[in-house]
């Protein structure tokens, strides 16, 4: 996806970016490059998506999502080059809670 905003405004504040519009942009996303495909299946392609992207965002091994999704290494080496910039993202949101929730206890 592409935004008119970056990583470090999600993170410092600067912009509301929040999971929700992260969610919401993906599956727009995910409708306009698979238009021709049935409403179920690019759901399926929707929840795909957010969870490779949820999975290495939050850090979890290759090898590790590779045998969740029965894929090898090259597919997702494909999937991932189509998400960095929204893996980038979502650590940004993530981040952004963290800040939020910390500010909030006094932390």
């Amino acid at each position: 996806m592409e935004w008119d905003f970056k990583t470090s405004d999600v993170m410092s504040g600067k912009v509301d970016y929040g999971l929700e519009s992260f969610l919401s942009d993906l599956k727009s996303e995910v409708d306009f490059n698979f238009g021709d495909m049935s409403p179920k299946k690019k759901d399926r392609v929707w929840r795909l998506f957010y969870r490779l992207v949820h999975f290495s965002a939050v850090g979890m091994d290759k090898k590790e999502i590779l045998k969740i999704f029965k894929m090898d290494s090259d597919c997702f080496e494909s999937l991932m080059s189509l998400n960095r910039e929204n893996v980038e993202m979502l650590q940004a949101i993530h981040m952004s809670i963290f800040l939020k929730n910390l500010k909030v206890s006094g932390g």
